[in-house]
């Protein structure tokens, strides 16, 4: 069986130019016998008269005409919120999960939250599919940051749960990445975000041959970071070069030269104040973390309550990639 192993889309994010990159290479390739979307596919609520509304079922039908077989998996509930419901009253020919389930050979789980943690892990365990279809973090992975799983509290699974599977289709990290025995991620279609500097695409599986997955590289708009230790080299180069691309410019101290609309300026401070709002919130939010763990760092540190040691690690990591320490 050959399956394409898409995640994290996030229709309401995702610019047309990747999706157009994408149906390009979709229509030169051999049509799958599976097309699975392991959760994302949208970035937020969506209306009707939305034109990324439209994009999306647009897509949807796109992928129709490449496989009889598609696997769409609800993801984190403050992306894709209450939209697939909505899509299995239009698509009543494709299998649409907002909940645990199976199809055919596959075990389908949404991303678990603290009501659902038991069930979830209740049906990986008792589960004889040999194909797992799973959105959230797994024991060892990594975000884009270079943060590992291991050291995000309180959200993540076991990856011992995920090695009985044959295959494993993943979504919610953005890198694509090999974990937990033969389970995948894709990573996500395409960039939006600064920290994202890795290829975007998605796996084609053969289970007949599931060592070896084949990656799509899908070509995505860049976000491209430069660091400066010396405020005047920063300077030249912004004079020097045209910013048709997302840009972004770490500099020891403020820049005289105006920022264009294509760039974003973080200074580099040599130490950052925990307490400041404004700066935490710039770490976490380009750290690659789930929105539970912003949620958890931010609110202790508003409230002024202790962190654990792991937290201060992780925050010390985070601090580390951004150069901020």
């Amino acid at each position: 069986m050959i399956i394409w192993h898409l995640a994290d889309i996030h229709f309401g994010k995702i610019k047309q130019v990747t999706l157009n990159n994408f149906y390009e290479k979709a229509r030169a390739l051999p049509k799958p016998d599976t097309v699975v979307i392991a959760g994302d596919l949208f970035d937020s609520s969506l209306f009707f008269e939305d034109d990324n509304t439209g994009s999306a079922l647009d897509f949807i039908e796109e992928l129709k005409g490449y496989s009889d077989n598609i696997i769409i998996s609800k993801g984190t509930s403050s992306h894709d919120r209450h939209n697939l419901k909505s899509l299995k009253k239009i698509f009543k020919d494709i299998a649409i999960y907002d909940e645990i389930g199976e199809h055919d050979e596959f075990c389908v789980v949404p991303e678990p939250v603290l009501s659902t943690m038991e069930e979830t892990i209740e049906i990986l365990n008792s589960t004889k599919k040999p194909y797992i279809i799973f959105h959230g973090s797994i024991e060892g992975s990594a975000y884009p940051s270079g943060v590992t799983v291991e050291n995000v509290t309180n959200s993540f699974i076991s990856s011992s749960l995920f090695k009985k599977f044959k295959l494993g289709l993943l979504g919610h990290i953005h890198m694509p990445q090999n974990v937990a025995g033969n389970c995948y991620y894709s990573g996500s279609l395409g960039r939006w975000s600064f920290g994202e500097e890795h290829a975007k695409g998605f796996f084609i599986h053969d289970t007949d041959n599931i060592k070896n997955p084949t990656f799509v590289e899908i070509e995505s708009p860049a976000y491209k970071t430069y660091t400066f230790t010396d405020n005047e080299e920063a300077e030249e180069f912004l004079k020097e070069n045209n910013f048709d691309e997302m840009t972004r410019v770490i500099t020891p101290k403020a820049l005289k030269t105006p920022a264009s609309k294509n760039i974003k300026i973080l200074i580099n401070q040599t130490s950052t104040n925990l307490a400041n709002d404004s700066e935490l919130t710039e770490i976490i939010q380009n750290s690659g973390l789930t929105m539970y763990d912003k949620v958890l760092l931010y609110a202790k540190n508003k409230l002024k309550e202790t962190l654990t040691d792991s937290e201060k690690e992780l925050i010390r990591k985070i601090l580390e990639k951004v150069n901020l320490t």
